[in-house]
């Protein structure tokens, strides 16, 4: 991305831009707290992005973990709007 960011896995067709920022099953909370933030700031960048290129796609962004979201971190996951996939296993 211009911003100098890089968005750990992007899915991309004439439509939609997925962003996938990855933790894994051994990433503590504050990890996992610093990768829900890193997909607001994603979400932001690539929009803007598409918007200076005068194109219209649908953008997504996930957290996905390769353990549990920790209890402690669903309001903030919630208050931020941010889709998180868990448990999962390569």
């Amino acid at each position: 991305m211009p911003s100098g960011d890089s968005v750990d896995v992007s899915f991309e067709n004439n439509k939609h831009w997925v962003g996938v920022e990855v933790k894994s099953e051994i990433s503590d909370e504050f990890d996992i707290l610093r990768g829900l933030y890193q997909c607001v700031k994603y979400q932001a960048v690539m929009e803007s992005y598409l918007a200076v290129l005068n194109l219209q796609k649908d953008v997504r962004v996930i957290l996905a973990l390769g353990c549990e979201l920790p209890g402690s971190l669903v309001s903030v996951k919630n208050t931020l709007g941010i889709e998180v996939v868990e448990k999962l296993k390569a």
